[in-house]
């Protein structure tokens, strides 16, 4: 026999409340699940950092580069994996940090923007590798250069503090401002024209017009390479004037 329950709506009123009992149960469930799980959020992938950077440097050394015969090698410093970045919505944004030429020690700035901005220092090096000029022994002071006293070899150039030399016309014919180990490389700032007038020297001095020309007697009062504007007076008159080097031992001066 089944038990049939007499009084519908007391038996309503049960199952609805159990129900609810249910009901209220299974929430409070959910939301202590809720609070034990910690909020989930997205970092920045320090892997996919790295290679953004690699990325803007090789656009940066390509868009520099100005001499098709370099060969560089860029490497990105260490960056803590460790470090939780916000992941960025969009591309970040990033620059040379510094005097902006990609070349050595370098730091690039990453910033990105929205809700949750930061910005990001990587520190990178970019090593520029092209043959330069070198010395081929010690030489010193006032060494007037030929094919002799250098050869070409292959360098960082990232790392010199002077400007190189990649043309043995740019050395040939020229003197040497200081001394130079063998092996050093030939800059730019290390070379002169010769001194062709010395002070104290009798120098012809020229002095020309469209229709005339006239030649005389002169002592330098200082040195002088070709095109330097030098300081002589004249032997006849005793008149100091200033002139042109124009060649070992002449001077001009325009009229």
């Amino acid at each position: 026999m089944r038990a049939v329950n007499s009084n519908p709506r007391k038996a309503n009123s049960r199952s609805t409340g159990l129900f609810c009992m249910l009901l209220t149960g299974a929430w409070m469930t959910a939301a202590v699940e809720a609070q034990e799980l910690p909020p989930q959020q997205e970092y920045q992938s320090i892997a996919n950092l790295e290679s953004l950077v690699l990325s803007y440097l090789q656009e940066e050394v390509s868009r520099q580069q100005f001499r098709p015969a370099q060969r560089t090698e860029i490497e990105v410093g260490y960056i803590d994996p460790r470090l939780r970045l916000p992941s960025c919505p969009a591309q970040p944004d990033m620059s040379l940090n510094g005097n902006g030429k990609a070349l050595g020690k370098v730091q690039v700035r990453v910033q990105c923007a929205g809700d949750r901005a930061w910005t990001k220092y990587v520190p990178a090096e970019i090593k520029v590798f092209e043959a330069v000029l070198v010395a081929n022994h010690n030489m010193n002071r006032g060494t007037l250069l030929d094919a002799s006293h250098f050869s070409v070899q292959e360098m960082d150039i990232s790392q010199l503090r002077r400007t190189p030399l990649f043309d043995g016309e740019e050395a040939i014919g020229k003197e040497l401002k200081y001394s130079l180990t063998a092996g050093s490389p030939l800059s730019l700032e290390a070379l002169q024209l010769p001194k062709v007038v010395q002070r104290g020297d009798m120098v012809q001095l020229v002095a020309e017009t469209e229709t005339l020309q006239v030649r005389q007697q002169a002592e330098a009062l200082e040195d002088g390479e070709v095109g330097k504007v030098i300081d002589v007076r004249n032997s006849s008159s005793r008149l100091v004037v200033q002139a042109v080097v124009v060649a070992a031992g002449k001077v001009k001066i325009q009229l």
